[in-house]
């Protein structure tokens, strides 16, 4: 079994949580968050057994990484944005908008931006009661994210209306490399996240 060690975080004070899409690679405000985003990051090991240390005992940990989830409730929101990052989660077709019953197609890979993978990358620009929101080094760029598996949830029917979003972010490596790709400057591939200086926000690259 993977053993795994969660560390969160906390962006707080409002926000205006910005996305991508496979048909619009630039920055667009999904919606504002009044309580910020709260970030878990999941550190994936597993296990070492040997003779001496018995079938029960770990002597040693493999590490393989981390992955984020990133959570936040939207109190604004913009439809257009919002529906297209449903509609990759639910039929993979980013120019397509998710019809209900749409079957999205089995075994697709989603962290490639061609051919309409299905990922989309998440921007969480420094908050507005930041002490320092001047700074871009409080801000966060995720490249590679899904919408988590948990039912999306939304509550309807009320004076306040608001959108609960849960999402996955992974370093994506495309399935065609061999070996872990140079992860200096602007290169996405295999990271988990970007952040930028106090002068210079990080870089928006959409990983294609």
């Amino acid at each position: 079994m993977a053993a795994t060690n969660v560390q969160a975080r906390r962006v707080y004070g409002p926000v205006a949580i910005q996305v991508t899409t496979a048909s619009n690679a630039t920055l667009e405000t999904l919606g504002v968050s009044q309580a910020g985003a709260n970030l878990a990051f999941i550190q994936h090991r597993r296990p070492v057994y040997d003779d001496i240390g018995g079938p029960e005992t770990p002597v040693d940990f493999q590490d393989f990484g981390e992955t984020c989830r990133i959570t936040f409730t939207l109190q604004s929101w913009t439809e257009d944005v919002l529906r297209r990052l449903r509609s990759l989660a639910r039929t993979r077709l980013s120019s397509k908008a998710a019809v209900h019953g749409d079957i999205a197609p089995r075994g697709r890979l989603l962290g490639g931006a061609t051919n309409t993978g299905g990922a989309f990358s998440l921007f969480i620009p420094p908050s507005s009661q930041s002490s320092s929101s001047a700074l871009w080094e409080d801000s966060w760029f995720f490249p590679v994210c899904d919408l988590d598996q948990s039912p999306e949830e939304q509550t309807v029917g009320s004076v306040v209306t608001a959108v609960r979003i849960s999402v996955f972010a992974f370093p994506y490596i495309p399935a065609t490399l061999t070996s872990l790709p140079n992860l200096t400057g602007d290169n996405a591939f295999g990271k988990l996240y970007m952040r930028g200086t106090n002068t210079t926000a990080p870089t928006a690259v959409f990983v294609t």
